[in-house]
């Protein structure tokens, strides 16, 4: 690890340094209140001579060490470093420079809340400084909405990525409007993925009503995102499952007649007629 590595880990870290620190301060003050040093000393012709241990034959006495002086000097060791700590890294709160740095190195470390904490301090300096709209209060809003996209909360990113367009709308408008269409996609597909594996779980437990909800949800959602002729047909094909596993043959019946009507290139359109050909056989026995 090269000395910058080691900088940053410690500008990324320092807080838990500092409890750290503090930590170990009371720790050995505890230690040495509660378990003083002892010395062994003699007296020979009238000075007192420490001995290195108690099997000297010179006969010993037994004393704490100087546990005040020892405590004293924890203290002061413990509270210069983190005086030390605190002056050099807190020197820079309101400089929005070194907040933005800060920031970056906790987004670049994929701890997007604390990022997000260092550029929303960025960004209101910056506006005290009547700076609210400059390019460099773009880049802060501008992460800052990033952020929620790696957290995968796509529609919070599009909604900061909105305000940065209208805010600062000549901010970099491409990458800003490819950020916002990407955003969308991959939040259409979530929530798409979402409705299709609740309704998959309701299946599979046999519960057929919320099956059916969460796939009618699902043709909404793909009408709304404009994917119809390519999930649609499957997704009705699901919900006349789901009458035909509760017997009403009627409504699975009405269901994949539509189904041939509305969608009649639907790929598996073989398991549909055999899906019919069980109903029919079904309502004859019945």
């Amino acid at each position: 690890m090269g000395f910058p590595k080691i900088i940053s880990f410690i500008k990324l870290y320092h807080k838990h340094i500092e409890k750290g620190a503090i930590l170990s301060g009371i720790t050995l003050i505890a230690l040495r209140l509660y378990f003083p040093i002892q010395y062994h000393y003699s007296y020979i012709q009238g000075r007192k001579i420490i001995l290195p241990n108690s099997s000297s034959h010179i006969a010993p006495t037994v004393e704490a060490g100087a546990t005040l002086l020892q405590v004293l000097a924890i203290a002061v060791v413990v509270g210069g470093l983190v005086y030390l700590l605190r002056i050099f890294f807190n020197r820079g709160q309101n400089d929005p420079d070194r907040l933005f740095e800060r920031g970056k190195e906790y987004f670049d470390e994929k701890k997007y809340s604390d990022a997000r904490v260092y550029l929303r301090r960025a960004t209101k300096i910056l506006e005290k400084m009547g700076k609210g709209k400059s390019d460099y209060a773009a880049k802060c809003r501008y992460n800052i909405a990033m952020s929620y996209f790696y957290e995968k909360e796509h529609s919070r990113g599009v909604e900061l990525l909105e305000e940065v367009k209208q805010i600062h709308p000549k901010f970099e408008t491409q990458r800003v409007d490819d950020s916002i269409r990407l955003s969308r996609t991959l939040e259409d597909i979530t929530m798409g993925i979402s409705l299709l594996t609740r309704a998959e779980k309701a299946l599979n437990r046999g519960d057929y009503p919320s099956a059916r909800l969460y796939y009618k949800k699902k043709i909404e959602h793909s009408l709304r995102i404009g994917l119809g002729s390519d999930f649609i047909p499957e997704t009705k094909y699901d919900i006349a499952f789901t009458y035909f596993s509760e017997a009403n043959y009627d409504m699975a019946r009405k269901e994949l007649l539509e189904l041939k009507r509305d969608y009649p290139n639907y790929n598996e359109m073989e398991k549909v007629e055999e899906l019919l050909a069980w109903i029919e056989s079904k309502r004859q026995k019945g």
